[in-house]
């Protein structure tokens, strides 16, 4: 935990920073395509979006950052291609149990939440956001052995479809749960409607 700390602990003001910056403009163009609908459903979307962009932006922060050896001479990139491989290495020559806990964990907390939050945004399933974040794992991974000093490894795209994959499950026992709290918020509003426009036909 504490080297962990140590690794990314210089990287949070970037992430408040710029996760706060596209929070408001990703939330506000949310708000913005909502038109005329100013719904309890419309201010979630919006949540939802600017919440989305902060992920997006964390993750790119967390994930792409070069690694403390990139560009040294002598230093190349590891790739583990075989399924399983680093995972079994983790938990089984690990100093300390927390070394696989935040690793394998946070892996899959950091795209269970991507997962919620794609599923909660729109109408994507289990199996179509596990894909998703399949491909997406692929493209991070790529991209992690570009830029050098970080590791491409094959179950860490694993973990980030099963991570999504069990976010998207989160999200769709959710989406009933926030559709009626949307509902029980419109009845207010429609109540209100009616009552300005008997004011307005007494006048």
């Amino acid at each position: 935990m504490v080297q962990l700390w140590r690794s990314f602990s210089h990287l949070i003001p970037l992430v408040v920073v710029v996760g706060g910056v596209a929070f408001v403009v990703a939330a506000w163009v949310g708000w913005e395509r909502a038109g005329s609908r100013r719904t309890w459903a419309a201010v979630r979307r919006a949540c939802y979006d600017g919440a989305f962009a902060v992920w997006v932006v964390a993750v790119a922060v967390i994930t792409l950052s070069p690694g403390a050896g990139a560009g040294l001479p002598g230093v190349e990139p590891s790739v583990q291609l075989v399924p399983f491989g680093d995972l079994a290495d983790l938990l089984t020559s690990s100093v300390h149990w927390e070394v696989p806990l935040v690793q394998i964990g946070g892996n899959l907390v950091l795209f269970a939440a991507g997962g919620a939050l794609t599923v909660l945004r729109g109408r994507s399933g289990v199996l179509r956001t596990a894909s998703i974040y399949f491909a997406v794992g692929v493209v991070i991974e790529s991209i992690q052995y570009v830029i050098g000093g970080r590791s491409a490894v094959v179950d860490d795209v694993i973990l980030a479809g099963v991570g999504a994959g069990i976010g998207a499950a989160f999200g769709i026992v959710a989406r009933p749960l926030t559709a009626r709290g949307d509902r029980q918020a419109a009845v207010p509003q429609a109540a209100g409607a009616a009552a300005g426009a008997r004011v307005s036909d007494h006048d």
